[in-house]
């Protein structure tokens, strides 16, 4: 099968002042991490996981259980890292869906599994997150403030923010006023999982790291 290209990557495009992938299906449902600091992780099949839906059509689910149990440095613990550390594995080991490989919240021994996708590299933004963002969705590091414990809707705006903790997640959309975030929670938490976090000023960091994969490929 041929490497396929986002639809709208070389394309010219007018940019809109709002915009959400959730609403054209291409989100898949908001997941729980549980009790594993695996934020890092659950921002990466996110963004594959979308960015496999615009280029294949097809909305598929894939494993964070695999990552965790098999990534070389997550085989001891389970403990937060870098989302590039996922990218990379993902590059070289493919990924296979969560309905093989379900997700337990903590580590477990490698098993053999079936891939279904690849990703052939990703990249760091390159322009505006807006234009980024309407383009696809992306992973990004948030400084985590307390509040976020207890967040149940509205517009979040981080007044303080810790300098060396942080949490990964998906950014689907945005308007004027905020970005769109898929966490991992579960949809208990926040707006149905997700957090309305303030535009402007680079809130709560948003804008330092953000991450997004290329040329995603269904293997079967």
């Amino acid at each position: 099968m041929k490497w396929i290209l986002p639809f709208n990557l070389i394309l010219v495009y007018a940019v809109p002042n709002s915009f959400d992938w959730r609403i054209s299906g291409m989100i898949t449902p908001v997941k729980n991490q549980g009790q594993c600091n695996s934020s890092y992780i659950f921002s990466v099949t996110g963004a594959i996981e979308a960015l496999n839906k615009i280029t294949s059509g097809s909305l598929t689910s894939f494993s964070e259980q695999q990552i965790i149990n098999c990534m070389p440095s997550c085989q001891n613990n389970c403990i937060e890292s870098h989302p590039s550390e996922v990218y990379n594995y993902v590059i070289q080991a493919k990924l296979t869906t969560e309905a093989e490989y379900p997700y337990t919240s903590e580590v477990g021994t490698c098993k053999s599994y079936t891939p279904v996708v690849s990703i052939r590299h990703y990249r760091k933004k390159q322009r505006s997150l807006q234009e980024l963002i309407y383009q696809q969705p992306a992973t990004v590091r948030i400084h985590w403030n307390h509040l976020l414990d207890t967040y149940t809707g509205g517009i979040f705006e981080c007044h303080y923010h810790h300098p060396y903790k942080f949490y990964y997640a998906l950014i689907v959309g945005y308007t004027p006023e905020y970005w769109l975030i898929k966490a991992s929670y579960g949809p208990a938490w926040g707006v149905n999982g997700y957090l309305y976090l303030k535009r402007g000023h680079n809130n709560c960091g948003v804008e330092d790291e953000v991450l997004y994969p290329i040329n995603s490929k269904l293997l079967i």
